[in-house]
């Protein structure tokens, strides 16, 4: 063989090698990367609940059997965080206009103030769908239970904003939670995110990225 020829095959053997080397590494990245919708944690699993609907009718957890979901927790007499979140889930709404799978809830940790008729008053002003976005009201222990021991949402005591969140007692009058989350459940009713719902761009992290993964599942 001319030396020519051997500085010839030299690169190409290189180039060949080389080029096997990374379909192997790309075969070996397509095989162990996890799914879209594995990649998404699981902070637990929400329990069963009723409680009554703004149109004056039960409505319980099995409502949401089957579908996807994305909760938070507000009440009608707010005049801070509450009002973005909501405008937050109206976007959401409109996003998803078409994807019957997607369903909104709204709870109110007020709810003596908050009587199915306020709630449906408060509703209207988001545009929300009574066919898509519920919210709801009812026995405050049992509201209480859910935020802190199903969605795991820190409780204080509203009018001291540096009381401990675990510690705080529900007060036996007057909004019980202070939380801007927004919580994404999928239709197993396991958690698989938490969104401040006064930031746009976490909210948008869950419309263009998170809810698109549990979907496609």
């Amino acid at each position: 063989m001319s030396e020519s020829n051997r500085n010839i095959r030299l690169p190409f053997a290189l180039v060949l090698a080389m080029f096997s080397l990374g379909m192997a590494a790309v075969f070996v990245y397509q095989n162990l990367k996890p799914s879209q919708s594995q990649a998404l944690p699981i902070y637990g699993t929400v329990a069963d609940f009723a409680f009554t609907e703004r149109s004056g009718q039960t409505f319980d957890s099995k409502h949401l059997r089957e579908q996807f979901w994305v909760a938070d927790f507000i009440f009608t007499t707010c005049q801070a965080e509450c009002p973005i979140m909501n405008a937050e889930m109206t976007r959401i709404q409109q996003h998803y206009a078409k994807e019957q799978r997607l369903k909104l809830v709204s709870f109110s940790v007020d709810p003596e103030t908050d009587t199915p008729a306020v709630l449906k008053s408060y509703a209207d002003k988001f545009a929300a769908d009574p066919n898509r976005w519920f919210f709801l009201t009812g026995d405050r222990s049992k509201l209480h239970q859910l935020a802190t021991e199903s969605f795991k949402l820190a409780v204080q005591d509203l009018g001291n904003a540096h009381a401990n969140h675990h510690d705080a007692k529900q007060p036996t009058r007057g909004p019980f939670l202070h939380s801007q989350k927004l919580v994404l459940v999928d239709d197993k009713f396991r958690i698989r995110g938490y969104y401040d719902g006064t930031q746009r761009d976490e909210v948008e992290r869950l419309i263009q990225q998170d809810l698109p993964r549990l979907l496609k599942q």
